[in-house]
């Protein structure tokens, strides 16, 4: 999962200082990361269950007094591996690559929503292969967006978590989230305010969605041939599944009136005839033979 939140660059720079004078105040830690503070390790080792209970509701609502709001993206490990392992390009078949596009556009939603139409700066915290690996597709990525989105995306940057307040709160929210996640029982008062009182838009990939993103990609290959061997293979074996889904979701999205362009599909036992225009003995559409070129409406071919 990832998570974050929404603030503006003047109530970060505030946040960032009320974060840290908390995080100085005793019981003194230096930063705040949740998997520390759930196991009472690292920062929080040899503390009681109510100490680290009230640093983090003192945390959390200073997240609450500086924020505009709480994003989060939720995906089950397993539904990921049911659909997209080993279907796509080795170095593409990573989580978090298809949850940082998805996290990009709940932003967009949040922005539609609130009637705002501004630039956004984005900021992750280091992942161990990954941030290179974003920031080299950016631009790839960028070009393939809607051009609607373009203008409200900057560059994404990634930080140190433990030297960044705003990376600590977003570690903090999203584990809260996964705990809420896993066991919907799961409630305390540092979650009610992250959850409750502060505004919130929450995103969730299931099965269905997957399966329509690896539609979707494999269709854009097919159409430019950006496939790798097993890639083309596969959406060749699957080409009739694939394109039956999306011309159904075609139909089913089409607003009244609406010209849509739908996936060709041919239908099954037509492979050895040909539709044509018009022929020297037919002046209309009409069937011919694929190999031989007769013409299935003349009555010379009838008889």
């Amino acid at each position: 999962m990832l998570a974050g939140f929404v603030a503006r660059s003047e109530a970060w720079a505030r946040f960032s200082d009320a974060w840290n004078s908390a995080l100085h105040q005793a019981p003194r830690i230096e930063y705040f990361k949740m998997y520390e503070a759930n196991s009472r390790t690292g920062q929080f080792d040899g503390w009681t269950v109510e100490a680290r209970n009230q640093k983090m509701l003192m945390l959390a609502q200073i997240i609450k007094d500086h924020v505009l709001c709480g994003l989060s993206v939720v995906m089950r490990h397993k539904h990921y591996a049911q659909v997209f392992k080993g279907q796509i390009a080795d170095r593409l078949d990573q989580p978090f690559f298809w949850m940082y596009h998805q996290t990009l556009y709940l932003c967009i939603q949040w922005q539609a929503n609130s009637g705002l139409d501004e630039k956004m700066d984005f900021v992750f915290d280091e992942q161990e292969g990954e941030s290179d690996f974003i920031l080299s597709r950016h631009d790839e990525f960028m070009a393939l967006a809607p051009d609607e989105f373009k203008s409200k995306w900057n560059r994404p940057t990634f930080m140190d978590d433990k030297e960044t307040p705003a990376l600590q709160a977003a570690d903090m929210y999203a584990g809260h989230i996964r705990l809420q996640f896993i066991d919907p029982a799961f409630d305390t008062a540092t979650l009610r305010i992250l959850l409750n009182e502060t505004p919130a838009l929450q995103g969730r990939v299931d099965l269905k969605d997957l399966q329509t993103f690896l539609t979707r990609l494999m269709l854009e290959g097919l159409k430019t041939f950006k496939l790798f061997p097993h890639q083309l293979k596969q959406a060749i074996a699957r080409w009739e599944e694939i394109g039956t889904k999306t011309t159904g979701e075609l139909l089913a999205n089409a607003k009244p009136g609406e010209v849509v362009s739908l996936m060709p599909l041919r239908a099954k036992g037509t492979s050895k005839y040909q539709l044509v225009h018009k022929c020297h003995d037919v002046d209309s559409p009409h069937l011919h033979t694929r190999y031989g070129n007769k013409c299935l409406a003349s009555s010379q071919f009838h008889r």
